[in-house]
């Protein structure tokens, strides 16, 4: 797979709506053909990974029902918008560096309502680590912040939240530090 396929899987599978002022724009940036990349795949992705992927990994590998899922960017994005449309079946998020500028910041906003007006949540005990970069362009700091803020005011008892803005970091470089963090948070042993 060459990058111009892992860019176009990515923005497919990631995006749970279809933005095509913005896919114009890429295409545009990357060097793609008008009308060569989509989005809006993300709900085929989440029942890709249960009806396909995680079963197989389940069938070759020994695995329990503690899922997690991390990303970051767009793969932040998709987390968010696992959380936010949470069935149980993950119970860990890694949620970094989030483009939640997404169509108008559609799950962004899904998720300030959802946490206002939801006094408990049904899913099992579940574990979330938001993460940005403080030099992390695009709002993305302001709009962490914004979806973490209305997580924590939530105040749900079955979700530990935890949150870290990486100080002098950008959307790049904070990666490892975020992978790091990401996966004590979720997996350590005092987490």
């Amino acid at each position: 797979m060459d990058i111009q396929d892992w860019l176009k899987n990515r923005l497919y599978d990631y995006t749970p709506t279809i933005n095509t002022p913005r896919e114009r724009a890429l295409e545009k940036r990357w060097g793609f053909a008008a009308g060569e990349l989509k989005s809006g795949g993300a709900n085929k992705f989440i029942l890709s990974l249960k009806t396909e992927i995680i079963p197989f990994v389940d069938e070759h590998y020994k695995t329990n029902a503690d899922r997690g899922i991390t990303g970051h960017s767009q793969g932040g994005l998709f987390t968010a918008y696992c959380l936010i449309n949470s069935d149980g079946y993950f119970t860990r998020f890694g949620i970094n560096s989030p483009a939640l500028y997404w169509d108008n910041e559609k799950v962004l906003n899904q998720a300030v309502e959802q946490f206002t007006i939801n006094e408990s949540l049904d899913i099992p005990p579940t574990k979330v680590f938001m993460s940005v970069g403080g030099d992390d362009g695009n709002d993305y700091v302001s709009q962490m912040k914004n979806i973490q803020t209305s997580l924590e005011e939530a105040d749900y008892e079955n979700i530990d939240l935890r949150w870290q803005i990486f100080d002098g970091e950008t959307h790049i470089s904070v990666y490892p530090a975020m992978l790091s963090r990401t996966i004590r948070m979720l997996y350590g042993k005092n987490n």
